[in-house]
C-alpha cells in the first residue's frame, strides 16, 4: 500500500514537473515572439488605441507610436495623446505630449497584474471639499493646459502611473497644493490599490501612502507615514473642524481600517516634538513632546484604546455605547507619563477659558503611578483610585505654580477624597 502511494506521489511531482516545464517554455517563447514582432506592432497604432480604449472606457487617439525592448519586457512610447470625454460626461478631450505604455508578461501568471500599464507625467488635478461634506475630484488637466476634465480614472482596465503631479485643493475657501512624486493606482473588480510619495510645496517631508479599499469606499486599509516633517510648513493652513495642528520635526505613522464607512481600527507610531494645536474659541493646547503607540478599535459599539508611552507607561481604555443610556467606562493605567496628556483638557467643552488657557499653555506634567476607574450613565461614578506623583504645571493668568505634587485619589459616586502629603 505504502509502495502504491510512493509510486502515485511520484507521477504527480512528474506531472507537476512537466507542466510547469512547459508552462516557462511557454511563456518564453511568447516572450521572444513579442520581442520578434514588437517593430510590426507600432505599424498598427489602431489597434493599440483600440486596446486602450476599451480599458480606460473612453476614446484615445495619438500621433505617433514607438517601441522599446527593456530587459523587463517592452515599452511602447505615445506621442501628442488625445484623451475624449466619456459620452454624456463633461470637460474637454485632454491632451498629453508623451505616454509609455509598458507590456507586462507577469500579468499572465499573476492575476493581480495587468498586461497594459500607462505612465504619465505632468498633470494636474482640482480637488474640492463639497458642501455635502465629500471630496470631490473637479478635473484633470495637463500642467500649463487650462482645458480639464470633468470624469477621472474610475473605470480602469489597466494599471496606470502618474508622477509629477500637482494637486490643487480647495476646502471652505481655502487653498493649497500638493505635489505627488508618484502614484500607482490598480483597479480589479472593485477593489483599488494605491500607493503615493506626496510632498506639499515649500514643506520639508514626504508622505508615504498605501492602501487597498472598494471602489466605493465603503471598506478598505491604509498605511500612512511621513517621516522628518516640520509640522508647521507642512500642515498650514489646514484645518479639521476648526482644528489646526502646528509643531516641529517629527515622524508619524497611521495604519487605518475602516469597514461599511466607518473607522474600526486604526494604529498610529507618534514622535513628534513642540506640537501646538488650535481649536475652536481660541482654545490651544502646547506639548514638549509626544513619543508614543496608539492602538483605537471600534466594534459592536465599543471603543478601546491602548496606548503605550516611550517609558513603558500603559493605558487601556474601554467606552461601551458612548452617548446612550447604556454607556459605561473602565481605565487603566499603569506608570504613565501625563505630560503628552494632559494639555488636551483643554479642548474640554465645559472648561471654563481661563482655566482651559491654564491646563493648554501651562506645560502640566506628572506620572500616574497606577489608576483605575469605573463608571456608567446610570450609576455615575462606581470606583476611582489612582496613585500620581511629580506634578506640576507653570503659572499662567491669575493661576498658580504647582510643582512635585503627589498624592492618593479615591473616590465613588457619593464622595471623592484626594490625599497630598
Amino acid at each position: 500500500m505504502k509502495a502504491c502511494a510512493s509510486r502515485y506521489l511520484h507521477r504527480c511531482a512528474r506531472a507537476l514537473g512537466w507542466s510547469v516545464g512547459v508552462l516557462v517554455i511557454a511563456l518564453a517563447v511568447a516572450v521572444a515572439s513579442v520581442q520578434l514582432f514588437l517593430p510590426l506592432l507600432v505599424h498598427y497604432p489602431r489597434w493599440v488605441a483600440t486596446q486602450l480604449s476599451a480599458r480606460l472606457h473612453r476614446p484615445l487617439s495619438f500621433v505617433a507610436l514607438e517601441g522599446h525592448w527593456q530587459a523587463s519586457g517592452p515599452l511602447l512610447v505615445m506621442h501628442d495623446v488625445t484623451m475624449g470625454v466619456v459620452t454624456g460626461k463633461g470637460g474637454s478631450p485632454l491632451h498629453i505630449p508623451r505616454v509609455l505604455l509598458k507590456l507586462d508578461f507577469g500579468a499572465w501568471l499573476l492575476p493581480s497584474r495587468h498586461f497594459f500599464n500607462l505612465r504619465v507625467s505632468g498633470l494636474r488635478m482640482d480637488i474640492a471639499h463639497e458642501a455635502d461634506g465629500g471630496w470631490h475630484v473637479k478635473g484633470i488637466g495637463v500642467l500649463g493646459n487650462a482645458s480639464r476634465q470633468g470624469d477621472y480614472f474610475g473605470q480602469l482596465g489597466l494599471g496606470l502611473w502618474l508622477d509629477n503631479v500637482q494637486v490643487d485643493i480647495t476646502d471652505s475657501g481655502r487653498h493649497y497644493t500638493l505635489m505627488v512624486d508618484a502614484l500607482r493606482l490598480d483597479k480589479k473588480g472593485h477593489s483599488i490599490r494605491v500607493g503615493a510619495l506626496v510632498q506639499r510645496k515649500d514643506a520639508t517631508g514626504v508622505l508615504r501612502g498605501a492602501g487597498r479599499f472598494r471602489d466605493d469606499g465603503s471598506s478598505g486599509q491604509l498605511w500612512l507615514s511621513v517621516r522628518g516633517a516640520r509640522l508647521h510648513t507642512l500642515l498650514d493652513h489646514i484645518s479639521v473642524k476648526g482644528y489646526a495642528v502646528a509643531g516641529d520635526y517629527g515622524d508619524v505613522s497611521a495604519w487605518l481600517d475602516w469597514r461599511q464607512g466607518k473607522l474600526v481600527h486604526s494604529l498610529a507610531r507618534i514622535d513628534l516634538d513642540k506640537v501646538a494645536v488650535k481649536g475652536p474659541q481660541g482654545r490651544q493646547a502646547k506639548v514638549a513632546s509626544v513619543h508614543a503607540t496608539a492602538d483605537i478599535r471600534h466594534v459592536a459599539g465599543t471603543y478601546l484604546l491602548r496606548w503605550v508611552d516611550a517609558h513603558t507607561g500603559a493605558m487601556v481604555l474601554r467606552w461601551n455605547h458612548p452617548g446612550t443610556a447604556q454607556s459605561s467606562l473602565t481605565l487603566a493605567v499603569d506608570h504613565l507619563s501625563l505630560a503628552p496628556l494632559l494639555p488636551w483638557l483643554a479642548f474640554a467643552p465645559k472648561l471654563p477659558p481661563l482655566l482651559a488657557a491654564w491646563w493648554g499653555k501651562g506645560r502640566p506634567h506628572g506620572l500616574l503611578q497606577w489608576a483605575f476607574l469605573r463608571w456608567n450613565q446610570r450609576r455615575g461614578l462606581h470606583v476611582l483610585q489612582a496613585e500620581f506623583s511629580h506634578f506640576g504645571i507653570d503659572a499662567k493668568g491669575t493661576f498658580p505654580a504647582l510643582d512635585h505634587l503627589r498624592g492618593h485619589l479615591r473616590g465613588d459616586a457619593k464622595a471623592l477624597a484626594l490625599e497630598l502629603p
